[in-house]
């Protein structure tokens, strides 16, 4: 169970730090106790091996240029960083799972809310789906838990406990273990449609709305098992546990005093008491990072910070029933409050008051104008030219939707027909003149090369944003139809090369 101690810091003082370390259960000084103490055993007995003359000269020379050598190597080993990657992801995977522990909270306020009927089958039908939601979670725990397991080790304790009846035991030992996870929850799904087609469930909007409750429930489920099916690949945690297990063991080397072999006395200095403190504070704070990540490498355990999965069963279950049957239905008779008659708030009188700053914008209180009249006036450099067509009344043609302006608009885009000089057309005339006279055949060859060109150079099929004349110019005054020119247009797009206009 994860240990609480939001009481203990909930006022910031001097001594709401020692409150902290005066715990033991889930506390650092419990994880490292045993391994801190070997280590500090360890290295009181090889600095009595080093300062006394207990080897020989030769083997005394040698180590001491062991310890110099490890000490102004053991940086080289990059603890800080590995560490630290490895227990921000470490802390990540614990708080995903403690999100993915599913509270039945919602998924009963629904289905308790949504179908409706007093009589003792409808009772049984909606205690059944939401003591089905607890099956399917705690057939998932079982597996994934050690606590859930010793609490039902078997299937026959799930019937003692009345989270299942013997004829669903039955039509659970046919499945495999994957599939008894979702089983519970295919009957609760059944059993919500049974219900509409009983009009126990007044629509097929609510009929969704409760289904929808089931499989986020069930995702969570799931969300554990992947959780518990992936764990952090292995190298990752044999190389952050090897590399501080390693750390520790070169330092009850690195970290010694080196004394004179022929040194008549032995005088430990200041130094070496230094060197001494400062070696157990740096061993002690990266024994207990690492014990940290190692307990939250898998929350769902039985160390003192796991997450307690019995007590999210049990709440799950005490709140379904009651939801279901005893408190369907339960609303306190309708009074309308005193609000009214309330001219402020209210507080204890023997608690000091202390006016709460509330919230307002960081800027709400500066006074820009200096109280003194605001004018709105357009600005001077906004022309008709440099403003936005939206703001024009010419543009209407733009606030249509886009789907709408295209099919309205026909494929030779208003820039490419408004933008031709009224010099052009002349010319234009003098052309088709003679094109006019094609042969069929000749028109038929050309036909589909010219549909391809007349869609690829498009502009409008390549952006919706373009810009046209306001004004577009004028053509030159003429007795043909406008049905004949449209024509006209069309066969010489078709007929007519781009290098030809």
């Amino acid at each position: 169970m994860t240990i609480a101690y939001a009481l203990d810091i909930a006022t910031t003082n001097p001594f709401s730090f020692f409150k902290l370390l005066r715990r033991w259960h889930g506390s650092a000084w419990k994880n490292c106790a045993r391994e801190y103490l070997v280590w500090i055993v360890a290295y009181f007995l090889v600095t009595y091996v080093v300062s006394h003359e207990m080897l020989p000269s030769d083997w005394h020379e040698i180590l001491n240029g062991v310890v110099h050598y490890l000490d102004s190597k053991l940086a080289y080993i990059p603890i800080v960083l590995l560490l630290g990657f490895f227990v921000t992801f470490v802390i990540d995977r614990w708080k995903n799972i403690l999100n993915n522990i599913g509270f039945i909270d919602c998924a009963a306020f629904v289905i308790a809310s949504q179908i409706q009927g007093d009589a003792e089958d409808i009772v049984t039908q909606r205690r059944n789906i939401l003591r089905y939601l607890c099956l399917a979670q705690v057939l998932t725990l079982r597996d994934i838990s050690l606590k859930v397991l010793q609490r039902f080790p078997t299937l026959e304790s799930l019937v003692q406990s009345n989270l299942l009846l013997e004829h669903e035991l039955a039509l659970l030992r046919d499945k495999d273990t994957v599939e008894r996870y979702t089983t519970p929850i295919n009957w609760a799904v059944r059993l919500s449609a049974n219900l509409r087609l009983e009009n126990c469930i007044s629509s097929d909007t609510v009929l969704q709305a409760v289904v929808k409750e089931i499989t986020e429930f069930q995702k969570l489920n799931q969300n554990l098992c992947n959780y518990d099916w992936v764990p952090v690949p292995l190298a990752y945690p044999q190389v952050a546990f090897c590399v501080v297990r390693s750390y520790l063991f070169l330092s009850l080397f690195a970290r010694q005093v080196v004394f004179e072999h022929n040194a008549k006395t032995v005088e430990v200095d200041m130094e070496s008491w230094a060197m001494f403190i400062m070696t157990m504070l740096q061993v002690f704070f990266y024994l207990a990072w690492v014990k940290v990540a190692e307990e939250m490498l898998n929350p769902l355990g039985t160390d003192d910070n796991d997450f307690e999965c019995n007590f999210v069963i049990d709440h799950n279950m005490s709140l379904a029933l009651r939801l279901a049957d005893s408190h369907h239905g339960q609303i306190p008779e309708q009074v309308k409050d005193e609000f009214d008659q309330q001219t402020a708030p209210l507080y204890p009188e023997n608690v000091p008051f202390k006016k709460g700053r509330g919230y307002r914008g960081s800027v709400a209180g500066i006074n820009i104008t200096k109280n003194k009249k605001t004018n709105m006036v357009p600005r001077q450099e906004y022309t008709e030219q440099n403003t936005s067509s939206i703001f024009s009344a010419s543009s209407a043609s733009i606030l249509l939707p886009v789907r709408m302006t295209r099919r309205l608009t026909h494929p030779l885009t208003f820039k490419r027909r408004y933008s031709m000089p009224n010099t052009h057309l002349p010319t234009i005339s003098k052309q088709l003149e003679v094109r006019t006279t094609a042969h069929p055949d000749e028109v038929y060859r050309k036909l589909p090369e010219a549909t391809a060109t007349l869609y690829r150079e498009n502009p409008f099929a390549e952006s919706y944003a373009f810009q046209y004349h306001r004004n577009p110019p004028t053509p030159t005054p003429t007795d043909e139809p406008i049905f004949a020119q449209s024509i006209r247009h069309g066969v010489h797009n078709i007929l007519c090369k781009p290098s030809d206009v």
